[in-house]
């Protein structure tokens, strides 16, 4: 196993802590983002819009959350 920087496990205890559907968001973006199918400024805009929405009470679907060619 490698040794992670205090950063990176910083990362992980703040992912690990998120509710199921912040963690599907970000986890989402992380995997468009691995695919090329974000820049890092598309990954912040779109996972900011939907965490912003979902933690103002906004019931998001599934269409919201989808972004097509990942899978998340």
């Amino acid at each position: 196993m490698t040794d992670l920087t205090e950063d990176e496990l910083d990362v992980l205890d703040r992912v690990r802590k998120l509710d199921e559907i912040s963690r599907l968001i970000f986890m989402t973006g992380v995997r468009a983002l691995a695919s090329s199918r974000f820049t890092i400024e598309e990954f912040h805009d779109w996972v900011s819009s939907r965490l912003a929405r979902h933690r103002a009470g906004e019931d998001l679907t599934l269409a919201d959350i989808m972004i097509d060619g990942v899978v998340a």
